[in-house]
């Protein structure tokens, strides 16, 4: 069943799953990839859910500023559930570990 629900799946997103490994599946984005292995797949009464687990990432040397992957390069696309839509992200707000330090609980 885990096999048909991927296919299902490699199907319907347009990914090739991966010859060598059959419960597996890549899924491509623009610049990057990665390779889901197929856990579960739960039957609702108005749509499937597949739960799956990342076994590999990878990135296109055009997405990666010195070595890492870059966010405005890659673009990414999120999807959410409770609006229906799709959403992209912004420009960044804060510098990790270092906004906090200027919080102060007494205002």
């Amino acid at each position: 069943m885990k096999r048909l629900a991927l296919a299902a799946v490699a199907l319907l997103a347009g990914c090739p799953s991966d010859p060598s490994n059959p419960d597996t599946l890549w899924l491509a984005l623009d610049g990057s990839e990665l390779k889901v292995k197929l856990i579960d797949h739960v039957k609702l009464p108005t749509h499937d859910l597949f739960v799956g687990e990342v076994v590999g990432t990878y990135a296109d040397v055009n997405v990666l500023t010195n070595g890492i992957v870059d966010i405005a390069k890659l673009k990414p696309l999120l999807f959410d559930m409770a609006s229906k839509k799709y959403w992209s992200l912004g420009e960044p707000v804060a510098k990790c570990w270092s906004v906090g330090k200027e919080y102060s609980p007494n205002g």
